[in-house]
């Protein structure tokens, strides 16, 4: 598997095998604060899943995280739709917001989805899968 993996994901498949393959955990909180600011961003965010979404969870096969995202973000622009119908009124500020946070979403939770991924064979439609303290 490293063989094919870019040096910047064995970079964070490293950081994440070194907290113990758990972010939901106080060692992963005190590791990550112990990042550069430059560190941080390459192993918490993605910037091209930030800008693709769907396109690049697909490309890395994590097509049903990528669908749930979308799922919810097409909901939720659908209900603010119906809502903004109804009200006869304005809301396009809520569409914005509604589409930066699904992208911001979508770049915080693909290096460790793909993590799961390639190390323990996770792929279920949970995006957040993983970031519970819950087993």
């Amino acid at each position: 598997m490293a063989d094919k993996l870019s040096e910047k994901w064995q970079e964070r498949f490293d950081f994440f095998d070194r907290i113990g393959g758990e972010v939901a955990t106080v060692e992963y909180r005190q590791e990550f604060r112990k990042l550069s600011f430059m560190q941080r961003i390459k192993i918490g965010y993605n910037i091209w899943a930030f800008f693709f979404g769907i396109i690049y969870f697909c490309i890395l096969g994590l097509w049903k995280k990528g669908l749930v995202i979308f799922s919810t973000i097409v909901l939720l622009s659908i209900i603010v739709y119906i809502i903004e119908s109804l009200g006869h009124f304005k809301l396009d500020v809520v569409y914005r917001v509604i589409s930066i946070a699904g992208a911001a979403f979508s770049a915080s939770t693909a290096n460790y989805a793909y993590y799961l991924k390639e190390t323990r064979g996770k792929q279920s439609w949970n995006p957040l899968e993983g970031f519970s303290k819950k087993k």
